[in-house]
């Protein structure tokens, strides 16, 4: 008899599958083939594979040398010696990790880490196998599932701004080389295993151009390199010459097109349609969409600190979809979509160059990555240095949402960075955002360059009126003088609503984008404080520039922003309710409330501004 206590486990189960916290099913493996870690003793001996050259599968060999127990809690990892002429001159190699290692032709785990330093024996830990064959495929997450994880948070818009302006100031040093250093995590102890890191293999016409990111590569985990052209393919049968199979050459895509960027690693184990690598995670996200591809090992480059196989990239034939600590989980024949992505560069107004790319869709490195794409783009033109203004504007189309909109003007030196840092900070809020799981569809970033500087200063400003009145004119005149160039006057009226009281005070604020956010960042944050999708894609959209000049007429408010929406004026009572803890939703309190704001469009990046307190009467004085 189906009873009540069925009926909801029967719903129980039912929404587990459908809330996308269900797995796919474990690998499928004949224990004979394994030996598990208890069974691996000091002393044994085996082999391991790998490809030092092209396609080819060669065997190394290896001899266990200690078990370290719990090398984290309740896992354990097997060091080993590694012995074939290549590691016998050059180490133990970055790109081997995901290596399978077989003792008595039963696989004991993957090859995944090294010491650091300069190590005089090539030692290495391997990952065992039954710590990889716990990694498990997620179906795919549903929009909470995502969220219930932690990631997407957004930080504040107003913190974003602040970074925006400090950012690429704080990475150079004083003669303006750049400089890391504070944004790289603090190096571990040399004398304890590390990660292989993952040889980033960068294709570009300018390598100098992409200098700057190879510490913050290296200090995420990555060993960028720069190489020849690679081969960008589409989804393969795995007819061709490049069978993937235990110690064949893994590669994970982050950008093709003019500008080509992969990893590359060992394929440790396969199962039909489904593959283990690495024996480490690449950046530990977990539920990951990477396009996977084949390759081939071009030469092992030795190094005193950094060997590491130079390898290409060949077709995209999956998917991973896991990136676990023990390592990563893919699945062959799994379409992934990337982003396509287009730079046009105009000279003074006319088209010169376009370049395109296809980029990995993740939250946390999309950003970062169209943001390298930008700053390549921009130096492979050859603007680098000199006297020079960028006029940006690019279009984000995210599904189911209307496109998202930015433009903004930079000039002087390190145009390139703030540029970049534009699209990248809309990226960040859109990719990180805490509301939906974004599918961004297309990027398109278009760029003018004058080979000018664009600066102008606010000299002086005059006032029609001393005080004003309900529904008065004030006229304001703004002198402006540029960097090398004469003073000229741009006017502006502003009409006082016929609403506000008679009594009181009244301050006109005049200034950049910059000024006016950082205004409203002091006393109004809350407007910084999206509720919803379509809000967050509306303060992106009407981001100040620095294309403009801000005029503000404002006063004293005592309103609120409730539910990511502006109420002026609330009278005590009501703010009162609205604050207590008995009412739900978002109430955060205003300070200022805008009666008029207006731009003026200008030709340069005005610094400078100004703000007059008027008194509010019934009588007009003019000055």
């Amino acid at each position: 008899m189906i009873t009540f206590r069925h009926i909801l486990i029967f719903l129980a189960a039912l929404f587990y599958l459908v809330s996308g916290r269900a797995y796919a099913q474990e690998f499928q493996f004949d224990p004979d083939e394994i030996m598990p870690l208890s069974q691996v003793e000091i002393g044994m001996k085996g082999y391991g594979k790998t490809v030092f050259k092209g396609t080819e599968i060669e065997r190394f060999d290896i001899e266990v040398v200690g078990i370290i127990e719990n090398w984290t809690p309740q896992q354990g990892l097997i060091v080993v010696r590694v012995h074939h002429p290549i590691t016998d001159l050059a180490q133990v190699i970055h790109g081997m990790s995901g290596s399978p290692i077989y003792i008595n032709d039963k696989i004991i785990g993957a090859l995944a880490r090294k010491f650091s330093g300069f190590p005089v024996d090539p030692i290495a830990g391997v990952t065992p196998i039954e710590h990889m064959l716990e990694i498990k495929e997620s179906h795919e997450r549903t929009e909470q599932s995502r969220l219930d994880s932690g990631r997407g948070r957004l930080s504040g818009f107003q913190d974003i701004r602040k970074f925006t302006d400090q950012f690429w100031r704080e990475i150079r040093d004083s003669e303006g080389n750049p400089n890391m250093d504070s944004l790289l995590p603090e190096p571990l102890n040399s004398e304890i295993f590390q990660p292989f890191m993952t040889p980033l293999s960068i294709t570009c016409a300018r390598p100098e151009a992409l200098g700057i990111f190879t510490d913050i590569f290296r200090g995420f985990g990555f060993l960028p390199y720069f190489s020849g052209s690679q081969a960008v393919g589409q989804i393969s049968d795995l007819k061709g010459d490049v069978p993937l199979e235990p110690g064949s050459t893994l590669g994970v895509r982050l950008v093709s097109g003019d500008l080509s960027m992969g990893g590359t690693g060992t394929l440790t184990y396969r199962d039909d349609d489904m593959i283990l690598g690495f024996g480490h995670g690449m950046y530990t996200e977990g539920g990951v969409s990477l396009p996977m591809s084949v390759g081939e090992v071009v030469t092992v480059v030795s190094d005193q600190s950094y060997s590491y196989k130079m390898s290409n990239l060949g077709e995209i034939v999956g998917e991973i979809t896991q990136d676990d600590f023990h390592g990563i989980l893919g699945k062959i024949g799994k379409k992934t979509e990337m982003i396509p992505t287009s730079v046009n560069f105009s000279m003074n107004g006319d088209p010169v160059r376009s370049f395109n790319y296809e980029v990995l869709r993740d939250e946390d490195l999309t950003p970062f990555l169209i943001y390298m794409t930008t700053i390549y783009s921009i130096l492979t033109t050859g603007t680098l240095g000199g006297e020079r203004t960028i006029e940006a504007s690019a279009v984000l189309h995210l599904k189911n949402y209307e496109p998202i909109r930015i433009e903004d003007r930079f000039s002087g030196q390190s145009t390139e960075g703030y540029t970049a840092f534009l699209i990248m900070e809309a990226l960040g809020l859109i990719m990180g955002n805490k509301f939906i799981v974004p599918e961004l569809e297309s990027v398109e970033i278009n760029l003018d360059i004058v080979d000018k500087e664009k600066f102008a200063e606010i000299t002086h400003v005059w006032y029609s009126q001393s005080v004003i009145s309900p529904g008065d004119d004030l006229e304001v005149t703004l002198f402006i003088k540029p960097n090398r160039g004469d003073t000229f006057i741009e006017k502006v009226q502003i009409s006082t609503p016929n609403h506000i009281s008679e009594k009181g005070m009244a301050m006109v604020l005049i200034g950049s984008g910059n000024i006016m956010d950082r205004f409203e960042q002091m006393t109004s944050p809350a407007r910084f404080r999206p509720e919803s999708m379509e809000q967050l894609i509306e303060l992106i959209n009407k981001r100040r520039t620095n294309k403009n000049i801000y005029v503000r007429l404002m006063i004293k408010d005592s309103g609120a922003v409730i539910n990511g929406k502006e109420t002026p004026a609330l009278p005590p009572s009501a703010r009162r309710i609205l604050g207590s803890n008995r009412v739900s939703g978002s109430y955060q309190q205003l300070n200022a409330q805008k009666l008029v704001e207006m731009l003026i469009p200008v030709d340069y990046i005005v610094a400078g501004g100004q703000n007059k307190i008027f008194k509010i009467t019934k009588e007009n004085t003019l000055q």
